[in-house]
Parts: structure tokens; C-alpha cells; sequence
């Protein structure tokens, strides 16, 4: 597993289950925490999610 740095407000983290991986974000918002999970992919195709998230080039 990998995460962005927790002392944002949105964290980001690489999920490995299953032999698929997926991206989880988490958004703390007034006090409230909001949940989003991407669909599962391959694991080249994740990475290269993740990569792009990271650069700031994912959309």
C-alpha cells in the first residue's frame, strides 16, 4: 500500500486486494470524512493511475 501525505485534507492511497489494486480517497470535510474508491484494475494499469495522480496529470 502507498498514501499521500495524511496531513491534507484529501488523501490519496494505492490498494493492492485480491490481486487487483484500486485508489482510495479520502476527504475530510466540516468535520465529516467522504470515502471515494476508484474501480479495480490491473496492476500496470493502477500504477499508471497512480502515477499520473501524483504528477497531477491524472483526470
Amino acid at each position: 500500500m502507498q498514501w499521500t501525505c495524511d496531513c491534507n485534507e484529501v488523501v490519496y492511497e494505492l490498494i493492492t486486494l485480491g490481486g487487483l489494486r484500486f485508489i482510495r480517497r479520502t476527504a475530510f470535510q466540516a468535520g465529516k470524512t467522504v470515502i471515494h474508491e476508484s474501480d479495480r484494475w490491473s496492476f500496470r494499469m493502477a500504477d499508471a493511475m497512480w502515477s499520473a495522480l501524483l504528477t497531477g496529470n491524472a483526470r
